[in-house]
């Protein structure tokens, strides 16, 4: 018998997002789009945002999807800060945004399951 929730391994899917991750970034530095950045200063929130994706990817449970967004928005927000896009002083009210966010999306999913279940 085959089990259909079976997750997809972490191993594969991490390895697999940094080698783009990485290709992405050494190219765009090649390019020059990030003249005055350091290669070292955008690794680490890229490295944040492959993590939320993958666990984004890896299961469908709310729980962890929750985890990869909140990876996903802190990783967009070092990046931002560290291209001068924005700083971490005007950026703190997308973090109550993202929580309101979270609060709607966990009650409107919780409506879509109970109404499946004829509730």
């Amino acid at each position: 018998m085959v089990n259909e929730n079976k997750s997809v391994g972490w191993s594969p899917l991490i390895v697999g997002l940094v080698f783009i991750g990485l290709g992405v970034l050494f190219l765009l530095n090649d390019v020059g789009y990030f003249p005055d950045v350091s290669f070292w200063r955008l690794l680490p929130p890229t490295i944040l945002i492959m993590l939320g994706v993958a666990r984004l990817i890896e299961s469908p449970h709310r729980r962890r999807g929750r985890q990869g967004g909140w990876l996903i928005l802190v990783g967009a927000l070092l990046m931002a800060h560290n291209l001068d896009v924005l700083t971490f002083r005007k950026s703190w009210p997308l973090f109550i945004i993202a929580a309101g966010t979270g609060i709607l999306w966990r009650e409107l999913a919780g409506r879509k399951s109970g109404d499946a279940h004829g509730c």
